[in-house]
């Protein structure tokens, strides 16, 4: 599927860049980071960019801020428009830390959760309690998402953050998130600046499996960060917590629309990218 088939001037020009991929996508795939967004506005989102949203991520445990039957309603909403709507891992954190992770399992696919994302930001987890916690989750949703990195500012190993990766997804795991917080800034990859530590990215890919690399999703909420991910490995590259008012934005990034990804639409060869060169 064309995402311009039907659309204005169709008949008229393509995008630069293709995006051929209907949902349900395995890559190119787009998060979004809701904070708390009412029904009103997650309609208005959908109706507009329903089609380019992959991933609904309702974070910092605002779940249980929700009455029940609004925050089924949007879950329902989310499903309306093949969205995949997830807890963020904190909440999970907190369900493991209480002992009622398997019961909030159940709960979350009760109320409509379709993903749960597993993570220890804030706890600390051994290799085996990762392990199954995400083959509870599995039994539970058949979308899990892992996620590495601290929320601490800790330093982010490479060799350490690849082999959780690995074993993430050997152990059942759709997606490895990397952590890049809700602001894009010291944390995981990224230095107190937002901008990429170019020796721990190209460390950490060098640890990955090529079939891995396709199956991170790289948490990029500043327009550089998007922008040197897609000019490094193309527009199909995940990406996560963008602001939902950047939807559609990300998405002319993705398609060619915008002149950071446009001039390189045409000649686009990964390989003679180098990451950090992309600045406002």
């Amino acid at each position: 599927m064309i995402l311009t088939k039907n659309g204005p001037f169709a008949q008229t020009m393509t995008l630069p860049i293709q995006r051929i991929h209907a949902k349900p996508r395995s890559h190119g795939l787009t998060m979004i980071l809701d904070k708390g967004l009412g029904m009103y506005e997650l309609s208005d989102l959908l109706t507009t960019g329903g089609a380019y949203v992959d991933f609904l991520k309702l974070g910092f445990g605002t779940s249980l801020l929700y009455p029940a039957d609004v925050l089924r309603q949007k879950l329902a909403l989310a499903k309306t428009h093949d969205v995949i709507a997830y807890p963020g891992g904190t909440l999970t954190e907190i369900a493991y830390s209480q002992n009622n992770f398997e019961k909030f399992c159940r709960e979350a696919t009760e109320i409509g959760f379709a993903a749960l994302e597993i993570s220890d930001g804030t706890i600390s987890l051994s290799e085996r309690e990762r392990t199954a916690m995400i083959a509870t989750a599995r039994r539970s949703v058949s979308v899990v998402l892992s996620e590495i990195g601290k929320k601490n500012g800790s330093t982010f190993s490479p060799k350490i953050m690849a082999r959780q990766a690995e074993r993430d997804l050997a152990a059942g795991a759709n997606y490895v998130v990397v952590e890049g917080r809700e602001h894009g800034h010291s944390a995981g990859i990224y230095d107190n600046r937002g901008e990429i530590d170019v020796s721990l990215f190209e460390e950490f890919l060098d640890h990955l499996g090529p079939e891995s690399t396709t199956r991170i999703l790289w948490e990029a909420p500043q327009k550089t960060q998007q922008v040197t991910f897609m000019k490094r490995f193309g527009s199909e590259v995940n990406l996560g917590n963008i602001p939902p008012n950047d939807l559609l934005a990300v998405e002319s990034l993705r398609c060619g629309l915008r002149s950071d990804t446009l001039a390189t639409a045409m000649c686009f060869s990964p390989q003679n990218v180098e990451v950090g060169e992309q600045r406002e």
